[in-house]
C-alpha cells in the first residue's frame, strides 16, 4: 500500500514546492437412515410418476436415483451465523444470480454427471462442488472431471495416512455380506462423511485414474491403497455450513465465490412440475438426495409451481442434479428450479472450498473416522493433538504453516493456536519450547472447517515431537466404533483407536490429561518439506558503506544440484515483499557465495527469510535481522570494529526507529530499542546548523517556457531516490524538453520523463535513484531544456535530499514524526561520512 502525504510549502516568492514521503520508501454425530427409496426399481433405477396430470406427463420420463443420501446431525439444526459490521457500500447482492440462469452455467462448469445406477448422489455432488470451486479459482478450466467412485470406495474402505497418525481408526466394507447389490454405492453417504475423508486428503483425484464406468468391477476388486493419497489433484482446505433458511444471502455470497453450495432434499415426484422444471413440497416424502444449488432467482415466480404444491412467495434455487443430460422424451431434471419455501430443504448448505497447490507437504493427523462429536467448555480451555515429525531422506526439516481445527457446532468461534517443539515430557504440550511467533488468534465465521494459517512457520528438525494446542470453547472430535451385520456377518466395520493417546485437553492450568474418552480431536498440522540441498550457512553481515543490505554467505557443493540448475535461486522474504538472487548471480567471496537483500529503513527488525529453491524443492528458511546483526557489532566481544563503525550502525537503528514511529509499522518493537537514551537522543538533537545551506533554488532560462516545477518528495528505500514532479502547461507536449540530472559535478545523466497522475494532476516524474547513506548530502541539479534550443544551459533546479529536510524544517513544525525521521536522515549521513571518509 502506497501512503502519500504532500504539504504545501512556499521556499521564496518565486518558487513553489511540494515536498512528499512515499510511502513505498517504507513502507455431531450418529447417522439415521432416514428416506428410503421410493419408487425407484433396483434393475433400471427409474422413478416411475404417479399421480401426475396427463397433461404433463405426455411422453416425459424421469431417469434417476433417490434415496441415497443419509442424513446427518450436521444437515440440520445448522447454527445461526451472525456476521458482523460490514462496510459501507458494499455491493448488494443481485436479485438473479447468474444473469442468463442455466446457460451460464452450462457455459463455463462442466456437463451435468449421470450416477446412474448407483446411490451415489453424495459422492457426485461433491465432487461437483470441488470442480466447481477450482474453476471459479481459476486452476482449471470446464474440462475437469473428479472421480466420484474414489471418494466412494475410500470412504467406506480407508486406508492408513501416509504418516501413520490414522492408525487404529479404519472402515471396511464387506460388499458379499451386505445382501445390498452395489453394495456401499447403494447404501448411500453425506456431504458430512465426504468433507471428513477430503479434509484427511484422500482424494480428490481425476476421473481418469478412477473411472465410474468400473464401478462394478471395483465392487468385485477394490481399489490399490495407492489411489486413495498418491494421486490426489487437490486437497479440500475448508468446509462451511450455512444455514440456508436463516441465512440465505450468505449462502447467495459463498455460491459467487465457489461456484455451487450442496444440499440435501427428500424427492417427491409430487412436488416436480415436468414442463416449467421446477420443485416444491410440503413435506417429506420421498428418499434423500444431495443436489447442488448454483444460483438464484428472488423474482421466480410462484404460479410456475405445480398447483398442491404452489409456494406462497416467489423465488427459487438453481439447482444442478446427478441424473445426466435430459435428451428427446427422456427428462432427467438436468437443471431445476426448487421453491425457497421447499419444505424437505435440509437446514445445511455445504461450501468446499478446495485448493490445486496449497504448498503442504504433509498433514499430520490422528481423526481418521468418519463421524463427528463436540465438545464444549464453559469457558474456553486448552486441547492439544502431540506430533512427531518423521526422518525422510532428502529433507532437512519442515516448516509447520498452517492447522486445520473443527468447530461445525459454532459460528463465530473465538480461537487461539499455539504451538510447542521438542516437549520433555511425554504427554504435556507445556513441558516444550513456546514458539511465540507462530502464537495466532482469530474468529470464524460459518461452523466448519478451517484451515487457520500461523503468523510465522516454525521450522521443525526430523525426529520433533511438537503440539498444537487450540483453545477454544468448542472444537470436535471423532466418534464411533461400530459393526454393521447381515445375518450374523460383518457388513461394515469402523472403528476409532482408543488405546494409543494423542489429544490432551489442559485438566488444570498446567496439568495435561489424555482425553478422557479415549478419542481424537479434529486438529490437523500442515508442513513442508525443505529439502537437503547441502548447503552451509557461514555467516551474515550488513552493508555499511551507506546501503541498507543484509548479506547471507553460503557455502554450497559444486555437485549441488543448486549449482547445477541454472535456474536455481534464494528468495528473500521480508514484511511479505519477495526478492529472487539467482544461485548463478551470486558473488563469490572468501566465505562463499554472497547473496544480498535490501532492506527498507522501517524494516531494521523485521524478520528476513531466506530459502533456496530449486525446480519446485526448498530448503529450509533461515531467518535473521538488520538490528540482530548490529546490536553484535556494538557488543564487539572480539574488539573488532571501530568507533566510526559503531556510530553508524548507532544512527542507523536511530534511523529506522523514527522511519517505523513515522510510517506506524512494528512501533511496538523499535530498532533502538536497546540503545541507551543518550544514543536514542543524539537523532533528536537539535537542527544542525547548516541545514540551511541545502535549501532549493532554481536557475532560469528563458528559451524554456511551457513547463513548470511541481514539487518533490524522498524515497527511503534501501538507498534514498529523489523524485522531482514538472506539469506541462496547457499547448505544449512533454516531448519538447529534454531532462537530465548532475550530481556532485559529476557528467549529465540524461533520463525519461514518467507520467504519473497526482492530486488529479497530470504530472511527469524525474528521479534521481540510488543516494547511498554518505552522499545524502550532495547538490543534485535537474537540468530541462528546449528541444527547439538544445544548445541553451536549460533550466537548472537545485534539489537534494537536504532541501526536503531543510523544508520540513521551516514549515512543518508539528508534525513531529516527520521532523525527527529527516533529523535522523541527517545524522545517519553525518555517521556514515565519517565512516566512509575514514
Amino acid at each position: 500500500m502506497r501512503k502519500q502525504r504532500f504539504l504545501a510549502v512556499l521556499l521564496s516568492a518565486a518558487l513553489a514546492f511540494t515536498p512528499v514521503i512515499d510511502v513505498m520508501a517504507e513502507e455431531n454425530a450418529a447417522q439415521t437412515e432416514e428416506g428410503s427409496s421410493t419408487g425407484k426399481t433396483e434393475e433400471s433405477g427409474e422413478v416411475n410418476q404417479t399421480e401426475v396430470g396427463e397433461e404433463e406427463t405426455k411422453g416425459q420420463t424421469v431417469v434417476g436415483s433417490v434415496g441415497d443420501y443419509i442424513p446427518s446431525e450436521l444437515d440440520y439444526n445448522t447454527p445461526i451465523y451472525e456476521p458482523g459490521f460490514e462496510a459501507y457500500g458494499e455491493r448488494e447482492l443481485e436479485s438473479k444470480y447468474p444473469e442468463n440462469g442455466i446457460e451460464d452455467i452450462k457455459a463455463k462448469y462442466p456437463v451435468v454427471r449421470n450416477q446412474n445406477p448407483y446411490g451415489t448422489c453424495w459422492t457426485f455432488a461433491s465432487m461437483g462442488l470441488a470442480e466447481f470451486d477450482l474453476i471459479n479459482d481459476g486452476s482449471v478450466d470446464q474440462k475437469v472431471d473428479l472421480s466420484e467412485l474414489q471418494l466412494a470406495y475410500f470412504t467406506y474402505n480407508s486406508v492408513i495416512d501416509p504418516l501413520g497418525g490414522t492408525r487404529g481408526d479404519y472402515s471396511k466394507y464387506y460388499v458379499e455380506n451386505s445382501g445390498i447389490e452395489g453394495g456401499y454405492l447403494n447404501r448411500g453417504g453425506n456431504y458430512s462423511m465426504a468433507s471428513r475423508r477430503l479434509n484427511q486428503w484422500v482424494g480428490p483425484v481425476n476421473e481418469s485414474d478412477v473411472p465410474y464406468a468400473q464401478a462394478a468391477n471395483v465392487l468385485q476388486n477394490g481399489l490399490p491403497d495407492e489411489f486413495a493419497y498418491s494421486h490426489d489433484v487437490a486437497h479440500l482446505e475448508n468446509t462451511y455450513m450455512i444455514n440456508i433458511k436463516s441465512n440465505p444471502e450468505e449462502v447467495k455470497k459463498q455460491i459467487k465465490e465457489h461456484g455451487a453450495a450442496g444440499i440435501m432434499y427428500y424427492h417427491s415426484d409430487l412436488g416436480y412440475h415436468f414442463i416449467n422444471n421446477n420443485y416444491c413440497d410440503t413435506d417429506k416424502s420421498g428418499g434423500g438426495h444431495a443436489v447442488m444449488v448454483v444460483g438464484w432467482d428472488d423474482n421466480y415466480s410462484k404460479d410456475l409451481f405445480r398447483e398442491g404444491v404452489k409456494p406462497s412467495k416467489n423465488g427459487a434455487w438453481l439447482v444442478r442434479n446427478s441424473w445426466g443430460e435430459s435428451k428427446g422424451n427422456v427428462n432427467n431434471c438436468e437443471y431445476f428450479w426448487m421453491s425457497y419455501e421447499t419444505n424437505s430443504l435440509a437446514d445445511t448448505a455445504w461450501i468446499f472450498d478446495f485448493t490445486r497447490d496449497d504448498g503442504y507437504d504433509n498433514n499430520y493427523q490422528v481423526d481418521g473416522g468418519l463421524d463427528l462429536g463436540t465438545y464444549k467448555y464453559s469457558k474456553p480451555t486448552p486441547v492439544a493433538n502431540i506430533f512427531t515429525t518423521q526422518k525422510k531422506e532428502g529433507v532437512s526439516s519442515e516448516d509447520l504453516k498452517a492447522v486445520s481445527v473443527s468447530f461445525t457446532s459454532k459460528t463465530n468461534a473465538e480461537y487461539k493456536i499455539e504451538i510447542y517443539t521438542d516437549l520433555k515430557k511425554e504427554g504435556n504440550p507445556y513441558s516444550g519450547t513456546k514458539q511465540e511467533s507462530a502464537t495466532t488468534e482469530g474468529v470464524t465465521n460459518y461452523a466448519g472447517v478451517y484451515t487457520i494459517e500461523l503468523a510465522n512457520p516454525v521450522n521443525l528438525k526430523p525426529g520433533t515431537t511438537y503440539a498444537v494446542v487450540v483453545t477454544t470453547d468448542a472444537i470436535d472430535w471423532e466418534r464411533v466404533s461400530m459393526v454393521e451385520e447381515n445375518n450374523g456377518k460383518k457388513v461394515w466395520d469402523v472403528a476409532v483407536s482408543s488405546t494409543d493417546p494423542k489429544s490432551y485437553y489442559c485438566y488444570q492450568k498446567y496439568y495435561w490429561k489424555e482425553d478422557q474418552y479415549g478419542y481424537n480431536y479434529c486438529i490437523k498440522a500442515f508442513t513442508t518439506n525443505n529439502r537437503d540441498f547441502g548447503e552451509k550457512i557461514k555467516g551474515t553481515s550488513a552493508t555499511l558503506n551507506g546501503s541498507i543490505d543484509m548479506n547471507l554467505y553460503v557455502d554450497i557443493p559444486a555437485d549441488s544440484e543448486l549449482m547445477k540448475d541454472k535456474d536455481a535461486y534464494i528468495e528473500f522474504t521480508v514484511n511479505g515483499n519477495i526478492s529472487k538472487v539467482k544461485v548463478s548471480d551470486a558473488k563469490e567471496t572468501e566465505h562463499g557465495k554472497k547473496f544480498t537483500c535490501p532492506v527498507v529503513a522501517k524494516e531494521m527488525t523485521s524478520e528476513i527469510q531466506a530459502q533456496f529453491v530449486s525446480e519446485g524443492e526448498r530448503s529450509q528458511v533461515y531467518t535473521y535481522t538488520v538490528r540482530d546483526y548490529a546490536e553484535e557489532i556494538l557488543k564487539d566481544s572480539k574488539g573488532l570494529y571501530s568507533e566510526k563503525a559503531k556510530n553508524l550502525v548507532k544512527a542507523m537503528l536511530n534511523y529506522g526507529a523514527n522511519a517505523q514511529t513515522y510510517f506506524g509499522y512494528n512501533t511496538e518493537n523499535l530498532a533502538n530499542a536497546n540503545l541507551s537514551d543518550e544514543d536514542k537522543n543524539a537523532s533528536l538533537a537539535s537542527e544542525p546548523n547548516n541545514f540551511e545551506s541545502y535549501k532549493a533554488f532554481a536557475e532560469d532560462d528563458p528559451s524554456v517556457t511551457g513547463i513548470t516545477y511541481y514539487g518533490s518528495s524522498l524515497n527511503l528505500n534501501t538507498e534514498t531516490n529523489v523524485k522531482n514532479y514538472f506539469e506541462v502547461e496547457e499547448g505544449h507536449s512533454i516531448g519538447e524538453f529534454t531532462f537530465s540530472y548532475a550530481t556532485n559535478g559529476r557528467p549529465d545523466t540524461v533520463v525519461e520523463p514518467v507520467q504519473q497522475m497526482i492530486n488529479g494532476k497530470t504530472l511527469y516524474l524525474i528521479e534521481i535513484p540510488a543516494i547511498k547513506a554518505h552522499l545524502l548530502n550532495q547538490d543534485i541539479v535537474v537540468t530541462i531544456k528546449s528541444t527547439t534550443s538544445p544548445n541553451s544551459g536549460g533550466r537548472k533546479m537545485h534539489y537534494g535530499p537536504f532541501s526536503y529536510c531543510y523544508a520540513v524544517s521551516q514549515n512543518c513544525s508539528d508534525m513531529i514524526e516527520l521532523v525527527n525521521l529527516t533529523r535522523s536522515l541527517y545524522w545517519y549521513w553525518n555517521a556514515a561520512d565519517n565512516y566512509v571518509t575514514n
